[in-house]
């Protein structure tokens, strides 16, 4: 701590009484806020592990929910923006892009062999058209 102040490394507990902001933070620091590279456990068991900014998610980082999701990606202030991975506790991947949080633009859903295009615009799903494989044509036999 400089001048009274988080700055550098260091490991942080935040508790209060509600429990709705209790959380445990381990990883870089300035002018006390969460800044740089860090991992973030909290109340409600999911983990955050990547790059902070001002206090905020922001740059590239790992989300792992309690839910059994993982989203692997961009963020900007503290939320999902830019391209990323969701992979869902059914197994369902999408991978695309996010806006403020929310699926927006071209993104590709794949679950077990079936694989989807979908468009979505600030959260809400525009098309979902299933890609189908052209099949390959047979390779010429013999010799000629």
């Amino acid at each position: 701590m400089l001048n009274d102040k988080r700055d550098g490394y260091g490991i942080f507990y935040c508790a209060n009484k509600e429990k709705r902001t209790n959380y445990e933070y381990h990883g870089h620091w300035k002018d006390n806020l969460r800044d740089g590279h860090g991992k973030c456990y909290y109340y409600n068991e999911d983990l955050y592990v990547g790059e902070w900014k001002a206090h905020k998610r922001h740059g590239f980082g790992e989300l792992f929910t309690r839910k059994q999701e993982r989203y692997k990606g961009h963020w900007k202030n503290d939320m999902k923006d830019g391209k990323g991975t969701l992979t869902s506790q059914n197994g369902a991947v999408f991978e695309g892009k996010w806006y403020e949080d929310k699926k927006h633009g071209r993104g590709k859903i794949t679950k077990d062999t079936n694989t989807f295009i979908e468009v979505w615009q600030y959260g809400i799903l525009i098309s979902h058209q299933k890609m189908v494989e052209t099949p390959k044509e047979a390779a010429p036999s013999g010799a000629a």
